[in-house]
């Protein structure tokens, strides 16, 4: 018998799904979930924070190379 550990349901172990994917591509989107998110489901909060900065960050190179 495995025992039981509080916290430890659905919503802890849950991730993002290909809603992080999105928030590549609209990083304001992975802000507002994060900011939903960061206390039920912190591990979709966390992924779509990452992604949002991945989108960013990506968006950001892109504009410099398209600069030079």
């Amino acid at each position: 018998m495995e025992p039981e550990t509080e916290g430890a349901g659905p919503e802890d172990t849950d991730g993002a799904g290909p809603i992080k994917y999105a928030c590549i591509f609209l990083p304001p989107l992975g802000l507002i979930l994060y900011l939903l998110w960061k206390d039920e489901r912190p591990k979709a909060a966390s992924e779509c924070g990452v992604s949002a900065q991945i989108g960013v960050a990506t968006g950001l190179v892109m504009w410099l190379f398209q600069k030079c």
